[in-house]
């Protein structure tokens, strides 16, 4: 059975997150038949390209946003919440059963 595989993880350093969001989608592209996508919360996957990964786009604000500190969380925070609507609106338009792979701080969640 073919599921939607949704890859939620918004950052704004660079401490590996990126690099490992983006492998687990391609190899999940690769070796199942799983359509994936990337959602690009904050405009940190802005560079990133593949065509088997369909990137959906919400905002652009990583290159304003604070690299570290405490403004750096309630900054991730605050975009994560209001994208939530969004989210939905893309489970509700694509009708179809969606997976989520969540990777925030190291902690990999799969529903």
């Amino acid at each position: 059975m073919k599921k939607n595989i949704l890859f939620w993880s918004p950052f704004v350093g660079n401490i590996g997150t990126k690099r490992a969001v983006i492998n687990s989608a391609k190899a999940i592209s690769k070796y199942s038949n799983h359509k994936v996508y990337l959602l690009n919360v904050l405009g940190e996957f802005n560079d990133f390209n593949d065509k088997n990964i369909e990137k959906i786009n919400i905002f652009n604000v990583y290159s304003v946003a604070p690299g570290t500190g405490i403004f750096s969380k309630i900054f991730i925070l605050t975009f994560s919440f209001l994208s939530i609507p969004y989210l939905f609106w893309i489970i509700k338009k694509k009708e179809n059963k969606f997976d989520f792979e969540f990777l925030t701080r190291n902690i990999s969640i799969v529903r």
